[in-house]
């Protein structure tokens, strides 16, 4: 992993710890329901699917996994095209 990856894992981290405090300090002010809460909610949505997608990335393994997975859906649609 180079050193700007690390920075933005590290980066990343951070973020997330702290919208994810503003997301409870708002849910408890204004409910889990409010317009404000759900809109941090999804920010940190966001902010975690870029750090998982980060750290998934560098793993040759997982990368060969969701490959694989890949192709399975991409054969089993094809399947399903040709039988119709």
């Amino acid at each position: 992993m180079s050193t700007d990856e690390r920075i933005l894992r590290e980066k990343l981290f951070v973020e997330i710890s702290l919208k994810r405090q503003q997301l409870i300090e708002t849910a408890n002010l204004k409910g889990y329901t409010s317009q404000e809460t759900i809109q941090i909610s999804q920010e940190l949505d966001k902010l975690i699917n870029k750090y998982q997608k980060l750290t998934f990335y560098q793993n040759p393994f997982k990368r060969w996994l969701k490959m694989l997975s890949i192709n399975k859906i991409f054969d089993h649609s094809l399947k399903k095209q040709n039988s119709i």
